[in-house]
């Protein structure tokens, strides 16, 4: 089966070739993370190295975090976020695919870095209020309230600070999520 996915994968059909990338990460061996690391990320078409990104992310949530190839994993998605691409979404759904593996060295990344230092940029602050709401990082709930209240953020930024909160069932943030959209 997996010689057929690897076979859908390396077709023209990038709807195709999305799927097969989401169903490979049903064989979390080195074998697919290399394909997925070699040929998916570094594909040409967008979309095909986001499924590559997330299907990275579902193999790591089914590894040890002790596993070298977890570490692997943990490592090229973190740079990808540390490092944000061209094209933003890169860098989010690396974002995804790490909240996905629930990683502990994830988790103080995110913490740290929801911080609004000048040299961190609001793609890289909306991948990690992603995350924080995946990884359901309590430590970042004021941070996240403070990015939803304030008008000087981007407005992509306060929205996924707000679903953020929202996939966290932070109950003292509903009022001000609704109050917030209640305004724009």
């Amino acid at each position: 089966a997996k010689d057929s996915l690897v076979y859908a994968f390396k077709g023209k059909d990038k709807a195709v070739q999305g799927a097969a990338l989401l169903a490979l990460s049903e064989y979390p061996d080195k074998g697919t993370v290399r394909l997925l690391t070699k040929d998916g990320l570094k594909s040409g078409d967008q979309n095909v190295q986001n499924f590559a990104i997330v299907s990275l992310g579902r193999i790591g949530a089914r590894l040890d975090p002790g596993d070298t190839t977890y570490r692997q994993i943990r490592e090229e998605l973190k740079d990808t976020v540390v490092r944000p691409a061209k094209n933003k979404y890169r860098a989010m759904y690396a974002a995804i695919a790490l909240g996905i593996m629930g990683d502990d060295v994830a988790k103080d990344y995110f913490t740290k870095n929801l911080a609004y230092e000048e040299q961190s940029t609001d793609v890289n602050r909306s991948a990690v209020a992603m995350s924080a709401g995946l990884l359901e990082l309590r430590t970042t709930v004021a941070d996240l309230q403070d990015i939803v209240k304030k008008d000087g953020f981007d407005p992509d930024l306060r929205g996924y600070a707000a679903w953020a909160l929202g996939i966290m069932g932070d109950a003292k943030s509903k009022d001000l999520i609704v109050d917030r959209m209640k305004r724009h």
